[in-house]
C-alpha cells in the first residue's frame, strides 16, 4: 500500500466517524478532538512520498559512508514514529466512538 492511499483511507475513516458523531443523538467526539485530526491528516498527507525518498537517498548513499547511512536510518525511523502516532490517533477516536456508540444512542 502506497502512504498516499494510507492518507486517503485515513481520511475516510475520520470522515465516517464525523458523519457517524453528527447523527448520533449525543455526540461522542468533541469539535476539538475532530479538529485536531483533520489538522494532523493535513500535515500526514505534506509528508508522502518522504520513505521512498529517503529509502532512495540509502541506495544511493556509499555504504563505508556510515555516519550518512546512520542519518537516513534514523530519518526513516523518525518518519515511522509520526505514521504510527497518526494511525494511533485516528485508532483513539475509533475505540471512543465504539466504545460509547451504543450508550449515546
Amino acid at each position: 500500500m502506497e502512504i498516499m492511499e494510507l492518507d486517503q483511507e485515513l481520511k475516510k475513516v475520520l470522515s465516517t466517524l464525523i458523519k457517524l458523531n453528527e447523527k448520533s443523538k449525543e455526540s461522542i467526539l468533541q469539535q476539538s478532538e475532530i479538529d485536531e485530526q483533520l489538522e494532523n491528516l493535513q500535515e500526514f498527507e505534506e509528508k508522502g512520498g518522504q520513505l521512498s525518498k529517503i529509502a532512495e537517498a540509502i541506495d544511493q548513499a556509499n555504504p563505508e559512508n556510515v555516519d550518512e547511512i546512520c542519518d537516513l536510518l534514523l530519518k526513516l525511523h523518525f518518519l515511522f514514529v509520526d505514521y504510527m502516532w497518526q494511525l494511533d490517533e485516528i485508532h483513539e477516536l475509533v475505540k471512543k466512538m465504539a466504545g460509547n456508540y451504543r450508550d449515546k444512542n
